[in-house]
């Protein structure tokens, strides 16, 4: 891409401002959570978000209720790449927390009537959802490339979540890892900017 010039890029920039004001300060993807939009006004295009916490702190339920309700309420097509659940126990995830049943519920299958009646109306709007979901266990950040790429040219997908960055690898193994996951990160990032979209890493 060859650089361009000020009179050409000023013109851009009062488009996407002029665009912004008509959608109310919402310049990138909505989350469904109204506070999140607000402090972000959307996920912006080319932006590397990482969200850290410790272990079983909800990291994962978070991004599976915003990636839902991306999907379902907004229609933003996305891709998750789960390194270290498998699909179907994400998306298992995903119908209870869409009817509000309970994880062991849906894994004992003991529900009443009318809790199978919820489940097979609510399901209906999560099978019609542009949701793609990859399981490849220790995925390397080539093949996520690779597959990135694919997901958009092919489903048009706007945003991408990787649960979790740790598990992700390099082709050539370094002894410190520290410098492994610095380069995956770097990697990520320029990966945001040539597809123009937001990639949210959990750490």
């Amino acid at each position: 891409k060859s650089s361009e010039g000020a009179s050409d890029l000023v013109k851009q920039a009062l488009n996407k401002i002029q665009e912004i004001s008509n959608k109310e300060g919402m310049s990138g993807l909505a989350t469904g959570f109204a506070k999140l939009d607000a402090l972000t006004s959307g996920w912006q295009p080319s932006d590397l978000i990482i969200i850290a916490a410790r272990p079983g702190m909800g990291k994962t339920a978070f991004v599976i209720s915003m990636a839902k309700n991306m999907a379902i309420d907004f229609n933003y097509p996305v891709a998750i790449f789960s390194l270290e659940m498998s699909s179907v126990q994400l998306i298992t995830r995903m119908i209870s927390s869409e009817t509000g049943l309970t994880s062991e519920k849906l894994r004992k299958g003991n529900l009443e009537p009318h809790e199978w009646e919820q489940l097979n109306v609510k399901v209906k709007r999560l099978s019609d959802a542009p949701i793609f979901i990859d399981d490849t266990p220790s995925l390397s950040i080539f093949d996520l490339r690779a597959k990135a790429r694919r997901l958009v040219s092919q489903h048009q997908v706007q945003i991408i979540v990787i649960d979790y960055l740790q598990l992700m690898t390099l082709p050539e193994k370094s002894e410190n890892r520290v410098n492994e996951i610095a380069s995956i990160t770097r990697q990520l990032k320029s990966l945001a900017k040539e597809l123009d979209l937001p990639i949210i890493a959990l750490s």
